[in-house]
């Protein structure tokens, strides 16, 4: 409430200084549409209306797409005549402001090491890991330090619309290298595991009404874990796991810097062992947190923690640290 009462202000001493107009946002309206209302046509081209807006208001074409009901948006001047809401033309009107919409986002710039190779709708990152984990058995526990992983990111970026939500589909792929693994400080027994492949695709969903961004997240994974026959004795198994989960994650500005915070959470409901053993059920919730150190460079920690059923691992939990670069 202070900020919005505070960005009022400002664009009213701007509004009087410089004879703009000030329009506060009614629920479910886009500021194209906005625009078009108001006879700032054409939108795009030489006039390109929509930029001079954002420029402005010191929004950027993602940020636009997020504004929510009562946010004051400072217009240009333009004393030309309006199209009201009335006319017979609202249906086209729509059609062109929703195709419009889509456009404003090829009007960025191009960064990144694949900029200009990959389409514009979709942002592609490379992502660099390393975890952490302590695994807890009957009578010991297992450490893992060398959990490095790569894996390539894609967000799309078409900002889909279904009624008063937007939505777009993610997706990504990461190869682990697991290492080797040693039991507790009195057991000298150590184990190598095989690396571990994960793909996951989510659906990205923003509401005006809801301040974070969620969504439903489907995992597909192929990894191996030590296995717990008796107390003494132990061996290895690999796994193919099908998890469903539901994420949600929120981005806001903090000390100079975009940051983001999110939780996954997600449980197995198919699962298939390469080794001939029992299945078993799992549950895991992970946290994270990432801020953007430059235009294209990210860092990020997160911790994760899984429960099991029906085997002899009870739990794991595992922290890590996260660099993300930008290629597209």
């Amino acid at each position: 409430m202070k900020k919005g009462f505070f960005i009022a202000c400002l664009a009213i001493t701007s509004a009087f200084a410089q004879n703009y107009e000030i329009h506060v946002l009614k629920e479910g309206e886009t500021l194209s549409e906005v625009l078009h209302a108001k006879g700032y046509v054409p939108l795009y081209g030489e006039d390109n209306w929509v930029q001079k807006t954002l420029d402005m208001n010191h929004l950027s074409s993602p940020q636009d797409k997020k504004l929510k009901k009562d946010f004051p948006v400072i217009l240009p001047f333009k004393p030309k005549k309006k199209i009201t809401k009335a006319t017979p033309q609202n249906n086209d009107v729509k059609k062109e402001t929703i195709y419009r919409e889509k456009v404003i986002y090829q009007s960025s710039p191009n960064r990144g090491l694949l900029a200009g190779l990959v389409s514009k709708h979709q942002d592609v990152f490379l992502n660099f890991s390393h975890k952490q984990t302590e695994s807890n058995y009957v009578g010991t526990t297992v450490s893992q330090r060398e959990k490095f992983s790569v894996g390539l990111m894609v967000d799309g970026n078409n900002h889909r619309r279904l009624g008063n939500l937007i939505y777009d589909w993610n997706a990504g792929l990461e190869i682990n290298s697991q290492g080797s693994a040693s039991f507790n400080a009195n057991d000298q027994r150590t184990a190598t595991l095989d690396p571990s492949i994960e793909a996951f695709t989510e659906l990205d969903i923003i509401s005006a009404k809801i301040p974070f961004e969620f969504g439903p997240r489907f995992v597909f994974e192929e990894k191996s874990r030590i296995s717990q026959t008796s107390q003494d004795s132990f061996g290895t198994r690999r796994d193919r796991l099908l998890w469903l989960g539901f994420n949600a994650r929120k981005g806001f500005s903090a000390l100079g810097s975009e940051l983001e915070a999110g939780i996954n959470l997600k449980t197995t409901f198919l699962q298939s062992s390469l080794s001939d053993e029992k299945d078993f059920s799992a549950s895991s919730i992970n946290t994270y947190a990432q801020v953007q150190l430059t235009n294209d460079y990210f860092m990020g920690l997160n911790f994760e923690s899984i429960q099991y059923d029906q085997l002899n691992l009870a739990s794991e939990q595992s922290v890590g640290i996260n660099f993300k670069y930008q290629l597209k």
